[in-house]
Parts: structure tokens; sequence; C-alpha cells
């Protein structure tokens, strides 16, 4: 056993210094002795050193073999530990992945779903017009929720692209993103009041995904309005909240609240919140970022 062989070596060591020096003290588990000694983990080394007998005290070597057995336990639990937590997060990354992509085609499910439904309820709403006789506005119409259905498919395919990487954090400056989306609803507002109390905010969130969410929340309150859309912001603390209220026509038709269901997932996915409050004659949709 080599940590025997060291052991002995080491005692011949110091037997070597011994008779060297006169007054050179051996250490503890070297005992020289002129009668035989008695002890468990006493063993003779030595028969005859100078007339007297020299015992090794084996005690020494179990508690070092004891402390390298202990050391080695210890380290093989760490890296036991080691591997099976790294393998826990690989676990947990897969499976989060896994999770993220099945939210993520019934995102997609809901985006489809979504513009299919408005761009079917627009040209229903056209072909009764045109039923009863062929109308300069009807044809209007139809032209402009054409480009729309094509927008919105354009925008469905960049979330679809951003999705692998989620989309990168940038500053967006919202003020501006939000005349630029409600520009794209002109036509729906046409004859209505539009009030805008903004001023330049900037937010760290994926544009593209920001800008999803207030063509949803805008979309609504263009569609479902009788006379005005007021917008507006203000800070609680370090978030910013985005207001959009608008009243509700009386003949607006009751919608399926797939736009709201996936403004909230797009909220969750950039970890903003959107909230929506229905009062006596009006529609009030905040989004906190």
């Amino acid at each position: 056993m080599e940590l025997l062989d060291a052991f002995y070596r080491d005692a011949e060591r110091h037997l070597a210094l011994m008779r060297a020096e006169e007054d050179y003290r051996p250490p503890a588990y070297i005992k020289v002795s002129e009668v035989p000694l008695g002890g468990e983990d006493l063993v003779l080394f030595k028969p005859s050193f100078e007339g007297r007998l020299v015992f090794l005290d084996l005690s020494v070597v179990k508690r070092k073999l004891k402390n390298f057995v202990l050391s080695l336990f210890l380290w093989e639990a760490f890296l036991i530990l080691s591997l099976s937590y790294l393998f826990y997060k690989l676990l947990w990354y897969h499976l989060r992945e896994r999770e993220r992509n099945r939210e993520f085609l019934e995102l997609m499910l809901l985006v489809l779903s979504h513009r299919l439904g408005n761009f079917l309820a627009a040209q229903r709403v056209n072909l009764e017009i045109l039923k009863e006789g062929r109308s300069p506005a009807a044809l209007e119409r139809l032209e402009r929720a054409h480009g729309y259905i094509e927008d919105q498919f354009r925008r469905t395919l960049e979330l679809i692209r951003s999705f692998p990487t989620k989309g990168e954090r940038e500053e967006v400056e919202l003020s501006g993103l939000v005349q630029q989306v409600l520009g794209s609803f002109e036509g729906e507002l046409e004859g209505k009041r539009v009030e805008i109390d903004l001023e330049e905010v900037k937010v760290r969130a994926p544009r593209s995904d920001v800008e999803m969410i207030l063509h949803l929340l805008f979309e609504n309150a263009a569609r479902y309005s009788r006379s005005y859309v007021r917008t507006s912001f203000r800070r609680e603390g370090q978030k910013v909240i985005l207001e959009v209220e608008n009243d509700i026509a009386p003949q607006a038709p009751r919608g399926s609240g797939l736009g709201l269901e996936l403004a909230r997932r797009l909220g969750e996915r950039v970890g903003a919140e959107v909230e929506v409050f229905a009062e006596e004659g009006r529609f009030r949709q905040l989004v906190c970022l």
C-alpha cells in the first residue's frame, strides 16, 4: 500500500536524523523504548536501534486514510450534485423552450384567427352595401380592407421571424410609435375626435412586440368608438402607463375578445401588463411597460 510505504520511508528518515543528532526529537508516532510496548495500533518497526526497540503508531496512517476517504467522498458528492444541477438546468431549459413553443403556436393561431375574423367582418358589411348598388365608398373600404389584411400578414410574419430570439430589447420612443400606429387607422377614425396627450417617453423592449400591442389596442378603440379616442401617458415609479380610452358606439358589434387576449399574451412576452376596464359608456385599455 503506497500510503503505508510512504509512512515507513518517512520513519526511516526520522531515525537517520536521530542517529546524526543526539538531541533530535522524532514525531509522536515514532516510539523508541528499551522494553516492548503494547497497543492496538503499535507495530514493531526496528527490533534493534542503538540497543532499543522502535515502534510505529499506525493510528496516524488510519487517520490519514480516513481523512482521504472523507475528502474523496465529499468531492464525489460535490461532483454528483454539480452534474445533477447541470442536468436539472438543461432539462428545465428544454421544458421551458417546449412550453414557449407551444404558447407561441397558440399565439399564432390567435393572431391568424383575429386577423381573418376582422377581415371577413369588414367584407360582410361591404358586400351588403354592394348588393344595394355599386358604391364608391364600399369599393374604397374593400381596397382599404385588402391593404389592412396585407399589412397584418406582413406584421405576423415579422413576429414569427422574431420569435427564436424573443426580440432584442432596444430603446423605443413611445410617443412617435403611438402616432405611427394611429396613422394606420385614419379611415376608421375619420369623423372622430382623437385626443393625444403625449410626451417623449422611452422604454426598453422589443419594438415589434410593442408595436403589435399598440396596434391591437388602437384597433379596438378605432372600431368600437363612437365619437372620440383619447391617448395619454403617465409614470408610476419606474413604470410607464399608456392609457387608451374611447366611448362606445351604440351599434358597435360585440367583439370576440381575441385581440385583447393576444395583446395580453404579447405583453407577457415582453414583461408588460395589459388591463381592460369597461365602464358606463366608455372603454379603457392600459399598458404597463
